[in-house]
């Protein structure tokens, strides 16, 4: 199972701005998003790095990664 990439919405970023560059690229389908929270979890890697150098976005981790983190330090 492949987790998704997670990363936290930059604050001075307008969601039409966002959501513009995502219709460009037709990938809305490929992303979920949690406006309250501002996070966005991309299915394709190459899809999340470009949002982050395009919008100075950063990696967010879930609680999920991080688990399996926290698990795999203790094996």
């Amino acid at each position: 199972m492949k987790l998704p990439i997670t990363v936290k919405l930059p604050h001075r970023v307008g969601v039409n701005q966002i959501g513009d560059w995502m219709l460009e690229r037709k990938i809305l389908d490929r992303i979920s998003h949690d406006w309250v929270t501002g996070v966005l979890s991309f299915e394709d890697e190459g899809d999340a790095l470009a949002f982050c150098i395009t919008f100075g976005a950063e990696r967010f981790e879930t609680t999920v990664e991080r688990m399996l983190r926290i698990e795999e330090s203790h094996n």
